[in-house]
């Protein structure tokens, strides 16, 4: 790097010094005054689109349940590399359970989210 008399010399003279007390103040004064602009957003999926993968994803997840109740993997016309343990009926409904009271939820809090956003914006 090759020295630069006048960078260092505005460095040590002038570019280190402190703000004034009221800078904070000033800036959210300026920030105050600059005008509101209303913007809007356009969502990356369509409504009608994410209402597909919706109910493909719950028409999906249902047909493979039924499957995992009505057919032991025994009966299945392909080899499963993946084990299953011998676990009691009463854990699968439990796992059940916990994935419709979680998904249950999840749908409540998004739904209380937006009408939330709507009550407080508009």
């Amino acid at each position: 790097m090759h020295d630069d008399k006048n960078f260092k010399e505005l460095l040590l003279k002038g570019a280190l010094e402190e703000t004034s007390p009221d800078f904070t103040d000033e800036i959210m004064r300026r920030i105050e005054a600059a005008p509101v602009i209303e913007t809007t957003h356009q969502p990356l999926i369509n409504h009608k689109i994410k209402l597909a993968f919706i109910i493909v994803f719950v028409t999906v997840l249902s047909a493979i349940l039924s499957i995992s109740i009505f057919i032991p993997p025994s009966n299945l016309p392909f080899n499963l590399w993946i084990k299953f343990p011998s676990v009691r009926l009463e854990v699968f409904y439990n796992l059940v359970y916990f994935i419709i009271a979680f998904w249950f939820v999840m749908f409540l809090n998004h739904y209380l989210n937006k009408r939330n956003i709507k009550n407080n914006f508009g």
